[in-house]
């Protein structure tokens, strides 16, 4: 086993021993991902509906079960729950939020005429913007 000259420690060797130590580096960056997560959710939604949320049930609860490989108490156990559990509450939130709007979803993208009257002009002479 080699060994780092810096910090005087063993280099990780496997593959999940260089991600565990990764991940033990960013963690003060890992709460960032949290937005992401939802978002994805979010998007998951947009592309598929109300109907995605099986397999969006499905895949969460595969990515659960693959996470219990990792050893308890890992990093890149409690990261892969973590992102499961965000994606899922995103999807949930824009779900619950279409239902309660009860508006369907937009099957197409509407491309058309728009006409409308301007009712105040600022001039910022400043910027050289009207």
């Amino acid at each position: 086993m080699a060994i780092d000259r810096v910090a005087r420690r063993p280099l990780p060797t496997r593959w999940v021993d260089v991600l565990e130590s990764w991940l033990d580096s960013e963690r003060d960056q890992l709460p960032l991902w949290v937005p992401v997560g939802v978002g994805a959710g979010v998007a998951v939604w947009q592309f598929s509906g109300d109907i995605g949320g099986l397999s969006l049930g499905l895949i969460c609860c595969a990515m659960v079960l693959i996470s219990f490989a990792f050893s308890a108490g890992s990093r890149t156990r409690q990261i892969l729950q973590a992102a499961t559990v965000t994606v899922a509450i995103g999807f949930a939130a824009i779900m619950i939020k279409s239902a309660l709007v009860a508006q369907p979803v937009l099957g197409k993208v509407w491309i058309g005429e728009f006409h409308g009257r301007i009712e105040k002009v600022e001039i910022l002479s400043a910027r050289d913007v009207v």
